[in-house]
């Protein structure tokens, strides 16, 4: 019975040593086949940074005879590694102010140029808030590029212009758990580079004098014409006068009444711009037409007649930018009657009109396209 005991405590210990090993491997093969835990994610860098990638976007909206400033800031911008995204203003969207559009179109900043006014408007994000900036130039002949240069100075100031932030150096890869892999950002929409118009067409209308030495009075017109300009330096002008009034002679032998309008075209050159306006002149030629009623007195006989005389003409004036679409314009017109136009009683000349004529007007330029 004694014996018997024994054997089994020897297989007692025996059991209870396999058990323990037994149990130490299993403790060690959960440890090494658990993964191990990803560290802690730091937080993410901040997404509203204007110099990271996808928010490296310049807005230029695009206005009527801004071509030499914006292409003095395009030389700008390239060094800044921005992509320019360039707007053309809409009848239906001119009112939109510089801000709504850059929001529209995700922008780190907007560059609006009034090239009438010489001056340009900036729009700039900051993580306080938005900045607007309007900029002027003088009226020499490099306003242009002096407003370029104000804007791309203005944008270096802020941060925009200078290099893209360097990518950080790739950290050591540390065993971590496999996560999905993010979807790539949608890529940004290409620029809509919109060819700027280089031809202005305008309609004109405004009350005019037609004047002439030889014995008539100053004939009131009206003045109607249209107008094609190409890079706001030269025009092609055809235009006509509406006579508002007749004039009347009389004389021993009778009344004539008479009245006289012009037909012509002018080629004119602008040579000198500014802020505010501008100064054209040119030549041309056209058409006079003189219309003659004649009612005779006892012994006379009236007579009606219609008088068309060829007209070289020279022409200056002087127009003022009133907006966008509109100038105000005054003007002196002079010309000269191949052959001169008479009005004759009898054997007798009584007037003459065309050597020479001028007609002084005051117009209304207005540009519906």
């Amino acid at each position: 019975m004694q014996s018997s005991l024994r054997v089994w405590s020897r297989h007692r210990s025996v059991l209870a040593l396999a058990l323990a090993c037994f149990a130490s491997g299993a403790v060690e093969g959960a440890a090494a086949d658990s993964p191990a835990r990803p560290e802690s994610a730091g937080s993410s860098p901040s997404t509203g940074d204007i110099r990271d990638a996808e928010h490296r976007v310049i807005l230029l909206f695009r206005t009527s005879g801004d071509d030499e400033t914006i292409a003095h800031l395009r030389f700008e911008l390239e060094a800044g590694g921005f992509r320019i995204l360039e707007l053309r203003a809409q009848p239906d969207v001119e009112a939109q102010t510089l801000s709504a559009a850059a929001e529209a179109e995700h922008a780190a900043a907007a560059v609006r140029v009034d090239a009438a006014r010489g001056r340009a408007e900036l729009w700039v994000r900051d993580n306080r808030g938005s900045i607007e900036e309007t900029f002027t130039a003088g009226s020499d002949a490099s306003r242009d590029h002096v407003l370029a240069l104000r804007v791309a100075e203005t944008l270096r100031a802020r941060g925009l212009l200078l290099p893209p932030s360097p990518s950080p150096p790739p950290a050591e890869p540390k065993p971590q758990a496999r996560r999905p892999a993010a979807a790539p950002s949608a890529a940004p929409p290409d620029a809509r580079e919109l060819s700027p118009p280089t031809a202005r067409f305008s309609l004109e209308l405004g009350p005019g004098l037609l004047l002439s030495p030889g014995g008539l009075e100053p004939l009131a017109a009206i003045e109607l014409g249209v107008r094609l300009e190409y890079r706001r330096l030269w025009s092609v002008y055809a235009f006509g006068t509406v006579p508002l009034s007749r004039q009347s002679v009389e004389a021993a032998e009778g009344e004539a009444v008479t009245s006289s309008s012009v037909a012509a075209g002018l080629f004119e050159v602008e040579w000198l711009d500014s802020a505010f306006g501008g100064v054209r002149s040119g030549l041309g030629a056209g058409l006079t037409i003189t219309t003659m009623s004649g009612r005779g007195a006892s012994g006379f006989r009236g007579e009606d007649d219609t008088v068309l005389a060829f007209s070289p003409l020279a022409s200056t004036s002087f127009h003022v930018d009133l907006g966008p679409r509109l100038r105000l314009r005054t003007g002196l017109a002079g010309g000269y009657t191949v052959p001169e136009v008479r009005v004759a009683f009898g054997t007798r000349e009584v007037v003459s009109w065309g050597r020479p004529f001028v007609l002084t007007s005051l117009v209304l330029e207005a540009s519906p396209l």
